[in-house]
């Protein structure tokens, strides 16, 4: 469990350094805006970009439950 913690974590903080999109919602309508490296190449490519993002967004909201209980164990025993 560690070295799965440790991996998602370095992977995570990896595409967020990366990518560093800004959330802006203006009139019910929300945008997702490039300021990260994909601001500097064309934007027919920057889904391929958003898809890792997406993708370890949602997969933390299964793997850190887990991991703050694993640590918590850790802790506490």
């Amino acid at each position: 469990m560690l070295v799965v913690s440790a991996c998602y974590d370095f992977t995570f903080s990896l595409v967020e350094i990366v990518q560093q999109h800004e959330l802006v919602i203006k009139n019910g309508i929300m945008f997702i805006i490039p300021k990260g490296i994909e601001n500097m190449i064309n934007h027919e490519i920057c889904p391929l970009f958003f898809f890792p993002h997406l993708f370890l967004c949602s997969m933390g909201c299964f793997i850190l439950p887990a991991q703050y209980h694993y640590r918590y164990k850790l802790l506490t025993e």
